[in-house]
């Protein structure tokens, strides 16, 4: 059978593949014989050719064969060994640049040679470099990758710094996906990391970061809450439209137990304070029938406030009471 000798042009999205897989087959004696076909399939560009000498410094090639014909199995693309003077931490991080710039997603391996070859001090230092260096897209890129490894405890918890920087910083679907995904791979490690983050902001709560929040799930803002509840000593004002946002009626009686002290305590602080108003607000209707375990609290607490929401709290505190001991009634009948 004679085969075609046309050539095809491929996208631009697919010049580095070729580029490293023309590499690998001109480097592997292996396939020596089918390189002359695959040249003439894939000519050399002046395109290619520049690829090519970028993967001659950056990465090892890895092709398998099938039995049954000579083929790309699997292309795994991994660091080569460290030969050079560079520290290992601009090591790893000249591999993380590199594997950003022409991978969809960072091997495991990767993660693996980090956490073996550098120490927990080194490691920090090289998410703080690595975090100077990157943009929206490449955090996006790292933050799925990261989701999507297993036993990357330490490493989560260190981007985690990164992507909550940026959770503040600016409303975006793509940190609020990675958040998202990060919290189904590894929840306890980002409700806690995430809570003591929420927990040191004092004087405002930047408008970015409710945005982004907004999209959790009611059982993430949930366990977020009980978790920030258990790690803050006092509230703050930037915690309250963060605990007005983050408060539902999934929230179970102790955890509401907990806040309701925490609001007690900070009561007369903030008595002319109308976002805290707001806040008490919120938590008399989201947490319904509750409020009656906790009636002498709430109505110590409405009786000092202040602010322009008095008079819609009483009413509104007022209403959940009576309708608690309705349904009370109506079933003692």
């Amino acid at each position: 059978m004679i085969m075609s000798n046309h050539r095809y042009v491929f996208s631009e999205e697919s010049v580095s593949s070729i580029a490293a897989f023309k590499e690998a087959v001109s480097k592997n004696n292996h396939h020596s014989k089918l390189a002359g076909k695959w040249n003439h399939i894939l000519p050399q560009n002046e395109e290619l050719l520049k690829r090519i000498e970028v993967n001659k410094k950056d990465f090892v090639i890895n092709l398998e064969e099938s039995n049954q014909s000579t083929i790309v199995s699997t292309v795994s693309i991994k660091p080569i060994i460290n030969e050079s003077n560079t520290s290992n931490v601009e090591y790893h991080l000249n591999i993380l640049m590199q594997q950003l710039k022409h991978l969809d997603l960072i091997p495991d391996q990767t993660f693996t040679e980090i956490q073996s070859n550098l120490t927990n001090n080194q490691m920090e230092e090289l998410f703080q470099l690595l975090s100077r260096s990157v943009h929206i897209e490449d955090i996006h890129k790292l933050g799925k990758s990261v989701a999507k490894c297993v036993n990357a405890n330490d490493l989560c918890v260190l981007y985690s710094n990164i992507i909550f920087v940026k959770l503040s910083e600016e409303q975006s679907d793509k940190i609020t996906e990675v958040l998202l995904l990060l919290l189904e791979s590894y929840p306890v490690i980002i409700n806690v990391q995430l809570s003591k983050y929420l927990v040191n902001l004092k004087e405002e709560c930047p408008r970015a970061l409710q945005e982004n929040l907004k999209y959790l799930k009611a059982s993430h803002k949930q366990a977020l809450l009980r978790e920030f509840i258990q790690n803050c000593s006092k509230l703050e004002v930037a915690h309250f439209p963060l605990c007005e946002l983050l408060i539902n009626e999934q929230l179970d009686q102790g955890a509401v137990k907990k806040f309701v002290n925490m609001l007690t305590k900070s009561s007369m602080e903030y008595n002319g304070d109308k976002n805290f108003g707001k806040l008490l607000l919120q938590v008399i209707v989201k947490v319904g029938n509750i409020v009656k375990y906790f009636e002498d609290d709430f109505r110590s607490i409405i009786k000092n406030h202040r602010s322009p929401w008095k008079v819609k709290l009483t009413k509104t505190f007022e209403n959940a009471i009576n309708s608690f001991d309705s349904v009370n009634e109506t079933m003692h009948f």
